[in-house]
């Protein structure tokens, strides 16, 4: 289908990968996100071949095409400083412009939290802050204060985030002293149970 052949384009390009015929398009080790939405790699690069060869007839660019195009020319004067806000949701090739951009004489500060990584779906790569020391020679500081919400909503991220792969850094402390309660509920299909609880309160 069209969306899921974008989905995958999407995580592709979002790892600089620029054409149907880069060797990495068929490597589900390196890009093993893009891999659960290709489905029959023989028809997704068909599909691929014939995207890029209407875009060139009609001249036009899409948002991947911006960035990939944007990291190729970034060229003159370095930054000194590159900060780059809720990083956890960047892409590769985000990450790969904003190293660009401060060059390798200025400096570049990643803030995220890992914990609120959101769009994976659609490239976002998160492990950055797991190899960032390595990557990127960081130094880590860590803010463990939470200013926004209770002792009791903090308590319950910290265990729910703790040991999981997708966690980095200390548990987070609340800098309120108390909170209402909060009291946690699964279900076999979460989606459908809350539609049923707003259309009862729209129904009320």
């Amino acid at each position: 289908t069209a969306r899921r052949y974008q989905t995958a384009a999407d995580l592709l390009r979002a790892y600089g990968v620029d054409s149907p015929s880069d060797e990495r398009v068929g490597d589900p080790g390196a890009l093993h996100r893009s891999m659960a939405w290709i489905g029959t790699l023989d028809q997704f690069v068909d599909a691929w071949t014939l995207v890029c060869e209407a875009k060139e007839a009609a001249r036009v660019w899409d948002w991947s095409d911006v960035l990939a195009e944007w990291r190729k020319t970034l060229s003159g004067s370095p930054a000194q400083i590159v900060l780059v806000d809720e990083a956890q949701d960047q892409s590769w090739l985000q990450l790969d412009i904003a190293r660009a951009l401060a060059g390798p004489e200025g400096r570049l500060v990643v803030v995220g939290d890992l914990r609120q990584c959101i769009h994976v779906w659609r490239g976002a790569y998160p492990e950055l802050f797991h190899d960032a020391e390595h990557v990127l020679g960081a130094k880590t500081l860590e803010i463990t204060t939470n200013y926004r919400s209770t002792p009791p909503i903090v308590e319950i991220g910290n265990r729910i985030a703790k040991g999981k792969p997708w966690s980095a850094g200390s548990p987070s402390k609340s800098h309120r002293s108390r909170g209402t309660p909060v009291h946690v509920r699964t279900w076999a299909d979460p989606p459908t149970v809350v539609a049923q609880m707003i259309r009862q309160r729209v129904a009320s």
